[in-house]
């Protein structure tokens, strides 16, 4: 049961969210500006803990990649000091919505006015499940959220606004503020890298379950990696095993350029739950292949392989299961940076996409 009390704040001092609004083609920026005073307007109305900041900003005409537009978004968030962004395109053929990149691509065709739309995405972002359905023009804007939505909200952004957010609070920098995003909202870092369905990309990279499987089979192969996975202490593979899965997860986040280069300053928070999530989502991805790896390893090694051909091979009279648990440990591991390798070599666009480009359907 979730606990009601709100966060302790210094006196006077109200947690800031910045909003930014940022219209992407003719149409929107005819509305953008209107649309974020009446988000300001209501927001300060319902919400009253909150010092609330909300900017629209006109990029012109821009090209119908999502992905584009939700970097270039989380990037002006960098610049602007803003939680949350929302681009609102002219006619788009789908919206998408990005939990590490705090940020929604909204169609302003299809959702037929902007404040609405914004609001809802604002309350999936901060982890509403509540669905609002067709929104219509005639909807007074007062009676959007209900009782139990701002209850809700409220404490999620008094989550968000519990430290660094908050004016004259000093700031926190390095690993310090990663441990801290961590301890303090890990509902908020489970949402968004549940998000991102790391069983699903599991399977959408051709590449990484093509190296991973060519290299497993061959391994199995390999007289010379039985012999050395049989002689190897079961804790040191299993030390290896984990050694190897955080190595394949930073190699491939720096590879696929999915870690912000600078995590300095008040700004931070939003930089640093970006590289957090991203960081998470492909360990957990790693971990989901490397137990599937190390599944058929042993169903293959039991059933196919017949044991008097694997005792001649290791020249042992016995052969125990603890030997085929340690021979798929040291095949599953070096399957594992093969894979990795493969995953490297993904297009960053393709790899970038699966991962954060969440459609809302």
């Amino acid at each position: 049961m979730k606990s009601d009390r709100k966060p302790k704040l210094e006196a006077g001092v109200k947690g800031r969210i910045g909003i930014g609004l940022i219209a992407a083609g003719p149409e929107s920026a005819g509305v953008v500006k209107d649309c974020a005073e009446i988000l300001k307007k209501y927001l300060e109305d319902v919400l009253t803990d909150f010092d609330w900041s909300i900017e629209s900003e006109n990029w012109g005409q821009q090209l119908d990649d999502s992905l584009l537009l939700m970097d270039k978004a989380r990037g002006r968030m960098d610049e602007a000091s803003w939680q949350f962004a929302f681009v609102i395109k002219d006619d788009f053929p789908s919206e998408t919505i990005s939990f590490s990149h705090s940020v929604a691509v909204i169609s302003l065709k299809a959702r037929g006015f902007c404040w609405g739309a914004v609001l809802q995405y604002f309350a999936r972002l901060n982890g509403l499940r509540t669905s609002y359905g067709d929104i219509q023009d005639s909807l007074e804007i007062a009676s959007f959220y209900s009782e139990q939505d701002l209850k809700e909200l409220n404490q999620a952004l008094h989550g968000l606004t519990d430290g660094v957010l908050k004016r004259g609070v000093k700031e926190i920098r390095g690993l310090a503020l990663y441990l801290r995003i961590a301890l303090m909202h890990p509902m908020r870092v489970l949402d968004a890298v549940f998000s991102h369905r790391p069983m699903r990309m599991v399977f959408s990279f051709s590449k990484l379950v093509f190296a991973a499987m060519a290299a497993l089979i061959l391994s199995l192969l390999s007289t010379e990696l039985w012999h050395l996975g049989v002689g190897i202490n079961t804790w040191r593979l299993a030390l290896i095993a984990l050694a190897v899965i955080f190595a394949a997860t930073i190699y491939v986040a720096f590879r696929q350029q999915l870690f912000v280069g600078k995590v300095s300053l008040s700004l931070s928070e939003q930089a640093a739950f970006f590289n957090l999530t991203s960081f998470l989502t492909i360990l957990a991805v790693f971990i989901l292949l490397f137990i599937a790896i190390f599944s058929i390893t042993m169903l293959v090694a039991l059933s196919v392989y017949p044991r008097y051909i694997i005792k001649q091979w290791l020249q042992k009279d016995a052969l125990g299961f603890v030997d085929y648990l340690k021979v798929s440990l040291l095949i599953s591991s070096l399957a594992l940076v093969v894979g990795a390798l493969g995953a490297g070599m993904e297009e960053n666009q393709h790899f970038r996409q699966v991962m954060y480009a969440k459609k809302n359907t």
